[in-house]
């Protein structure tokens, strides 16, 4: 993907993830919780492995939409499932890379599991748009020398 294809990615995944963390800290039910720490769990498990920790983080985005408790934006994540999946390795390999591990996600997705159990919209959306800010300047800086091609699709 050239690079104004992954700002749009990460413009609309973004509005989606945010959204969805809201509603998920309105609506997240004991099981939803418990699947949400389960994905967190996958994801320590394979912190330093760019291969396997897209696919940890991207069941983590996936059990928050269904924690959001709406059938359509379930349906949209789960149809941009392939694109998500690009733009978590292209952050998971630019964070390993300059840290060494992706341990700060990790934290950061239990700190949204945290603020989701407690019911707390505003500080889920917050802690999602903080660490959605660094993934998208990870990914981005890996952009930072290619040419800006217009009119590419994703």
């Amino acid at each position: 993907m050239g690079r104004k294809a992954i700002e749009e990615l990460i413009e609309a995944r973004e509005l989606l993830a945010l959204s969805t963390a809201g509603m998920a800290a309105e609506r997240a039910s004991a099981e939803d919780v418990s699947h949400l720490r389960r994905a967190v769990a996958r994801m320590q498990e394979s912190v330093a492995d760019a291969a396997a920790y897209p696919e940890a983080d991207l069941e983590f985005h996936l059990a928050l939409a269904k924690a959001a408790g709406n059938r359509f934006l379930l349906h949209v994540v789960h149809g941009l499932r392939a694109l998500l999946r690009t733009d978590i390795e292209l952050a998971a390999t630019a964070g390993i890379q300059r840290f060494g591990s992706l341990q700060f996600s990790v934290d950061a997705h239990a700190a949204l599991v945290d603020a989701i159990e407690g019911g707390e919209p505003d500080q889920a959306r917050q802690i999602l748009f903080d660490l959605m800010s660094r993934h998208h300047e990870f990914v981005l800086g890996l952009y930072a020398l290619a040419p800006n091609e217009e009119g590419e699709g994703a």
